[in-house]
């Protein structure tokens, strides 16, 4: 690193293809996946560099705000969860929303490697030997593609970010910051998750087309942006959801403008998949449920089969890789949905438990869950995830926009000195909410935050403070003394 210099070997990458999903055209190419292996004194280095890297853009607050992937206490949870707060808060005042997820065209491989060093020595203030090793890093990279044994001859990378580096997608966040500047310009908001950005914003019924003109004219601007930075938005993969509560969608059913893209009129879908989530015209999730049913409960058919050959052990494990990770994914945007939804899902639980305990379909489940599984009710895995989310915010574990959605009662003046200020109560939100108000972070995270006993706010360490909440939960659901 002193040196500003990498070795050539360390520049070399493994390329395998894999077929993106089973039962895809092997002829066609685009059915691929790229898998890139790199040198594991390459990752090792990097893993220095990237901490460095990070440190500096962090203390210099140089990272774009509403930017989550790749970084320290970020995810797609996060950002979905900010994004469907402020989505399900302006439907409850009335308005109409206009969701645009859009999509790059191999976004880390078009990078232009001047362009991008420009804007590290311009934009970030990197100079000097860091930015010579940059320089080093970037350029004279290769790349040799396996198939079945046999090594293809190498390749000469002219561009693009290296793809299985754990720096080329912080590079990346920095190429592609502007993109969040032109689309604040425009009086819009946006998240972003690497190359995924949410672009989103609403207005009452009688001015959703003036919102699609200054939605597409943003996106002309972004066009024109990107092809002079190298990057193409595609728009084959680019969707628009037209939001709002049901009376509102039948009011406007049959007013509802489309978005121009490339002089081309792209009509808006009633549901999308943003960053694994299922995003509906109405945010009731039932499509999201319904995907996650039918792929637990496929999970649960193919487990079912060899349980008799699997310990206890071994298919509890199963169960919470296969079929628990679908069901708490994104769990804390289940929050305000009615009971029939939540029951839902409470099946795939209980149909769990049978599997586990080998009972038969409509036998008694809550002896399984509570003595053997220890597993909380699909409503408390809700709360206890919500909770999580606070304890972290106010601990400085979580980005700082879901932060910025909480307010102590402490840091009110008015009610600094009363006792509910002392006990770590959060000051619930005072709008008069008509039903998608209290689906968001805004309203849930005070609900269910100030329910929670004083003993168990105030832990200094999170490991402790998810047991505790557990147990406190556990006895709640199964009403234990």
């Amino acid at each position: 690193m002193s040196e500003s210099y990498i070795p050539a070997d360390q520049k070399l990458a493994y390329v395998t293809p894999h077929l993106k999903k089973r039962g895809l055209d092997c002829t066609d190419n685009s059915n691929f996946r790229p898998v890139s292996n790199l040198s594991f004194i390459s990752k090792l280095l990097e893993k220095i560099v990237v901490t460095q890297f990070t440190g500096y853009l962090e203390s210099n607050h140089l990272l774009p705000s509403a930017q989550s992937a790749y970084r320290r206490f970020h995810s797609t949870e996060t950002a979905l969860l900010k994004v469907f707060s402020d989505l399900s808060k302006a439907v409850d005042d009335g308005n109409v929303c206009l969701l645009g997820l859009l999509d790059l065209s191999a976004a880390f491989d078009t990078v232009d490697h001047e362009i991008l060093l420009s804007r590290l020595e311009l934009s970030y203030g990197i100079t000097g030997s860091p930015l010579t090793w940059l320089n080093s890093y970037l350029s004279d990279r290769t790349q040799v593609v396996r198939i079945a044994g046999c090594n293809s001859s190498s390749t000469k990378l002219l561009h693009g970010v290296p793809q299985g580096s754990l720096l080329g997608p912080l590079l990346f966040i920095t190429y592609s910051a502007p993109i969040a500047d032109i689309i604040k310009r425009h009086g819009l908001w946006n998240h972003c998750y690497a190359d995924d950005t949410q672009i989103f914003f609403y207005c009452r019924p009688d001015q959703m087309t003036g919102l699609s003109i200054k939605v597409s004219a943003c996106i002309a601007e972004l066009q024109s942006w990107m092809a002079a930075n190298r990057l193409k938005l595609n728009a084959n993969k680019t969707e628009f959801v037209w939001i709002a509560s049901r009376s509102r969608l039948t009011q406007v059913s049959t007013e509802i403008p489309p978005i121009i893209i490339n002089n081309s009129v792209v009509q808006p879908s009633t549901v999308a998949r943003n960053l694994g989530v299922y995003f509906d015209d109405r945010l009731n999730m039932q499509q999201h449920i319904t995907n996650i049913t039918r792929q637990s409960y496929f999970q649960l058919r193919q487990l079912r089969v060899v349980s008799r050959s699997l310990t206890k052990d071994a298919l509890k494990m199963l169960l919470h890789a296969f079929v628990f990770s679908r069901l708490d994914y994104c769990n804390s945007l289940f929050y305000g949905l009615p009971e029939s939804s939540i029951c839902k899902l409470q099946s795939v639980q209980n149909a769990a438990a049978r599997l586990y305990g080998g009972l038969r379909k409509f036998d008694h489940v809550t002896p399984i869950l509570r003595d053997q599984l220890h597993w909380l009710p699909i409503r408390y895995r809700i709360d206890f995830k919500i909770a999580t989310l606070v304890y972290k915010s106010l601990n400085h574990l979580a980005p700082e926009y879901l932060l910025d959605m909480l307010h102590l009662v402490s840091e009110d003046p008015a009610l600094c000195r009363n006792r509910s200020a002392a006990n770590g109560l959060l000051m619930p939100e005072s709008w008069k909410t008509v039903n998608y108000g209290k689906r968001n972070f805004f309203y849930s995270a005070p609900r269910v935050w100030n329910n929670i006993p004083p003993e168990i706010r105030c832990q200094r360490s999170l490991t402790v403070f998810k047991s505790n909440l557990k147990t406190f939960l556990f006895k709640k659901a199964y009403v234990l003394n």
